[in-house]
């Protein structure tokens, strides 16, 4: 069901920081570097709480789309960092710039933005005013 995360049975889950793991995508509890993927209706949690960086999609590929999912964390939890993305009817919980990237361009379509804790939704990484991101 595209239409829906909230019947989803499939949960990916772990609990690495960025830290521990040397960086925001080595803590990745699913890391996406490749082209043309999609998923839906599976469940990705990083259980890490507060106090550091700890990632649930890391996501580096181009024309990749996510539907109907659920990503969960705290600080981090989502990063576009490369690549053309869609996310489309998801539901995306964090409470310190949660929706996050650097070089990505992604569109965001129907979805639940959950707010746990204190902090901000979004945080751009761009290093200049015309990188598109």
């Amino acid at each position: 069901n595209s239409h829906s995360h909230w019947d989803n049975t499939v949960t990916i889950q772990a609990g690495v920081n960025a830290t521990a793991a040397g960086s925001d995508d080595a803590s990745g509890t699913l890391r996406i570097h490749k082209n043309d993927f999609k998923m839906y209706n599976v469940n990705i949690k990083n259980t890490v709480g507060p106090g550091v960086q700890a990632i649930a999609l890391s996501q580096y590929g181009s024309r990749v789309g996510f539907y109907a999912c659920g990503f969960y964390g705290y600080q981090d939890t989502l990063y576009a960092n490369q690549g053309t993305q869609v996310y489309f009817r998801n539901y995306i919980e964090g409470a310190v710039d949660f929706i996050f990237g650097r070089h990505g361009l992604a569109f965001f379509g129907g979805n639940t933005i959950a707010v746990s804790g204190p902090g901000c939704i979004t945080a751009s990484g761009r290093e200049a005013d015309d990188n598109g991101s």
